[in-house]
């Protein structure tokens, strides 16, 4: 219903697209060799976590995506594909804008339809 009433009146509700293009895009995030996802079943493990926060423990820098190039053009669909930990979904986070606990190398380029992320 919806989509038929924006389809209606395409002056107040526009169809908006973006392509998106990105070269060398390299995404990394800080942590330790033995952080795991958090889900209901785990949760006790994470008093490991707060132990090595409370001693400072040093974080080291983890490598997610290495040096992606692409472009999606306007009304293009993608479509990301990979085995669990791969980086699929850091990729659409990136691609979002989502970076919450993850950032963008320095050589990183990616902008939407001309316009840079930053």
């Amino acid at each position: 219903m919806l989509l038929a009433i924006r389809s209606r009146d395409l002056d107040r509700y526009p169809n908006r697209t973006a392509g998106v293009s990105f070269k060398s895009l390299s995404v990394y995030g800080f942590g330790s060799p033995t952080d795991y996802q958090k889900d209901v079943l785990n949760c006790l493990l994470e008093v490991g976590t707060m132990v090595r926060r409370l001693i400072k423990t040093k974080m080291q820098t983890i490598q997610i995506l290495r040096e992606f190039d692409g472009l999606i053009k306007s009304g293009e669909m993608l479509i990301v594909l990979g085995k669990p930990g791969s980086g699929c979904s850091t990729l659409l986070k990136t691609l979002s804008g989502e970076m919450s606990g993850i950032s963008m190398s320095e050589n990183s380029v990616m902008n939407y339809q001309g316009m840079s992320i930053l």
